[in-house]
């Protein structure tokens, strides 16, 4: 029977009592009401909201498709520009048989000028990069940069070694064409102030920095007589938004609306002798024609109470282009005139007092000096770039653990080895030396040097970007198996071991396998044994899609896909992607990943787990181990059950035994591996 509507507003009334009593007598918990069958009401605790760890915004940014430091679809983009905190990537691979190689897409971190040319900084990679960079494979946009109208650009690696920079930490290693260390001097190019309408110009910091400029005139034809003048409308204080216009003139003794010449171009005693022709650079920092050097901060700001960022907004007047009356007028058109300006704290800009550039240390840098700006629309000069794409041949230097000790030490280069990308992560996190016999190895290393010959011998190669902050461990761990090896700690150590028998040359071992230990019912601890079957809907036909980068110099990487399937399996069979194009830049890689991934899916299908007592076989993650059981039944067909697994963990317990958890991994009745006989010689269908 329903309940009345008083009833039920009753009940909400005392729901709403007793919700606000809980919330009083427990402050911070969330409390909250939840209907029932019948009209009852139950008050319950509301869940509660997960609290921001500290770099929560770093790690969601560096995790933003759009922070990839990977070559994106929309070649097109305008520039990224480096927010403070952004992880600098690693680059690492190397280009091998015509394979590999990375291409990167960085972040701006610096941008200057230099008499109209400009200056871009980015930060590609911690650590060392081995190639230099290449104009013919680096790509403005979609533009090449080997093609651009500017055939002066110059393109660099800059790289500074801790130790180089503690040595001298007040030498600035980027500082040149208009670059500068820190953020107390800084250059940057105007728009053009045009011969029509107005024009907003904001300046920072008047008050407290020295300052210099450079003009061009923009536009077409002979400007060499012709000027164009513009007046004060208004200036305005940035930070209070008062119109200080009227305090301006009155501190300076001006005419309100006083006229101002642009594209004038004088003599040594500032006589007027005419107009600058297009694309001159009138210098007034340091051509001793004008002398003016840099104008020391400005104290009249203070003088009429205002601060230092200002506003002023120009209004256009008129054009002459006859400035000198004894020459001819001039025909050529006027755009306007563009302003380059340089901002310091200090009287000389690159001459600075002692500073620590300490934060350039252990970077590679990319510098690129020119003219890289968008192409210019009718009547403008833009000051916007699109993003860089440049190719690095082999990445950062690392200490070659696959090639092994030479004359008691590694040698260094670039690499496409995963151990080596491995012992690199935990060198730069203070884990481990190659030089320092004191810092305990956190990772096996006597068969490093086979693991690389097997990956070597499958083209399974590391070409790519780290763009993010991550956790070494898990890193590994979810990433080795892309590379048909396994990462676990074993005995105190991480240790890479292969997901399928080699042989001793390092290839996949499809003969008759010795099992690393054989366990029976008698040293099966009672009660212990449990399998577990995959679940049906793992079992089901699939065309596995792998996605790899093809990283060709000749083009901006771009992603790949290849499809393997069993002969025989439908075209239209679900689907199963993966995406290796963090790292495969082989599509033998790729290839053979999902051969081995089809071969595990159909072959594997179950798991064991089991206690015995404490083993002292040495047994670890990835030995192949037999398993014989009695099958005693009641019908009396009693008989012995083989079978052969792989271990997948091991643990030693405080109490004396030791648990083994192994997944199935058949043999045929030669004892040869079928996954193995799979991967290298099965019927695939590859698209």
């Amino acid at each position: 029977m329903a309940i009345s509507q008083a009833w039920q507003a009753e009940i909400q009334r005392k729901a709403d009592w007793m919700q606000s009593e809980l919330t009083r007598l427990n402050p911070g918990t969330s409390w909250v009401q939840k209907k029932l069958p019948g009209g009852a009401i139950q008050i319950v605790r509301g869940n509660a909201q997960d609290k921001a760890t500290p770099n929560q915004s770093t790690s969601q940014r560096d995790k933003s498709p759009a922070n990839r430091k990977a070559p994106k679809a929309d070649l097109g983009a305008q520039q990224t520009i480096a927010t403070a905190g952004e992880t600098v990537p690693i680059v690492f691979g190397k280009r091998v048989s015509d394979n590999g190689g990375v291409w990167v897409q960085p972040s701006l971190v610096k941008a200057g000028s230099y008499f109209f040319k400009g200056s871009f900084l980015f930060p590609i990679s911690q650590g060392e990069i081995v190639s230099s960079p290449a104009k013919h494979r680096t790509w403005v946009g979609l533009r090449n940069m080997a093609f651009l109208a500017d055939q002066t650009i110059t393109i660099s690696n800059i790289y500074n070694s801790a130790a180089t920079l503690a040595a001298s930490p007040g030498t600035c290693p980027v500082l040149g064409s208009g670059m500068y260390c820190g953020n107390e001097t800084y250059s940057y190019v105007d728009a053009v102030r045009q011969t029509t309408g107005s024009f907003t110009e904001r300046i920072e910091d008047i008050d407290t920095t020295y300052a210099g400029t450079r003009t061009v005139a923009r536009g077409s034809g002979d400007t060499t007589n012709t000027g164009f003048y513009m007046t004060v409308n208004a200036i305005y204080d940035n930070e209070t938004g008062n119109d200080i216009t009227a305090a301006y003139n009155a501190y300076f003794g001006l005419p309100p609306g006083l006229l101002y010449l642009f594209n004038g171009r004088f003599d040594g005693s500032f006589n007027l002798i005419g107009g600058g022709a297009i694309g001159t650079v009138q210098d007034f920092i340091d051509d001793p024609t004008f002398g003016q050097g840099y104008f020391a901060p400005a104290t009249w700001p203070a003088a009429i109470g205002a601060s230092g960022n200002l506003t002023f907004v120009w209004d256009f007047d008129s054009l002459d282009n006859q400035l000198n009356p004894s020459n001819p007028a001039t025909t050529g058109t006027l755009d306007g005139v563009q302003y380059e300006t340089v901002r310091s704290k200090y009287a000389d800009p690159a001459s600075t007092p002692t500073a620590d550039n300490s934060s350039y240390a252990d970077i590679t840098f990319l510098k690129v000096v020119g003219d890289i700006y968008d192409p210019p629309e009718s009547g403008s000069y833009p000051t916007t770039t699109r993003q860089i794409s440049v190719y690095y041949e082999q990445g950062i230097k690392v200490d070659l653990y696959s090639v092994g000790l030479v004359s008691g030490s590694y040698t260094q280069g670039a690499s496409n080895q995963l151990v080596d990308l491995a012992m690199y992560l935990f060198t730069i996190y203070k884990r481990v030396s190659a030089t320092d016999p004191d810092v305990a190895a956190p990772i096996y290393t006597d068969n490093m040097q086979d693991i690389a010959a097997f990956c070597d011998e499958y083209s399974l190669h590391f070409n790519g970007v780290i763009s993010e902050a991550l956790n070494i461990v898990e890193f590994l761990s979810e990433t080795a198996p892309y590379f048909l090896l396994s990462f676990q700690s074993n005995g105190g150590q991480y240790r890479f071991s292969p997901l399928l028998p080699l042989n001793a040359s390092q290839e996949i071992d499809a003969t008759a396998l010795t099992p690393a230990a054989t366990f029976t019912e008698s040293s099966i601890l009672p009660g212990s044994f449990s399998k577990t079957y995959v679940a049906a809907a793992e079992k089901t036909d699939v065309n596995a899609v792998m996605l790899y980068r093809q990283n060709d110099p000749a083009k901006i990487g771009t992603q790949q896909t290849v499809q393997v399937r069993y002969t025989g399996v439908s075209l239209d069979a679900p689907v199963e992607q993966f995406d290796l194009t963090d790292f495969c830049a082989n599509r033998d890689h790729a290839i053979i990943y999902g051969k081995h991934y089809l071969a595990r899916r159909k072959y594997s299908v179950h798991a064991i787990s089991f206690a015995t007592p404490l083993s002292t076989a040495g047994l670890a993650p990835t030995d192949v181990i037999k398993v014989q059981r009695q099958r005693i039944t009641s019908t009396g067909d009693n008989r012995t059950e083989t079978e052969w697994y792989q271990i997948t963990a091991i643990n030693h317990q405080t109490d004396g035994t030791t648990s083994i958890e192994a997944a199935q991994f058949p043999v045929n009745g030669s004892d040869e591996a079928v996954i193995s006989d799979e991967v290298l010689n099965g019927t695939f269908t590859v698209v």
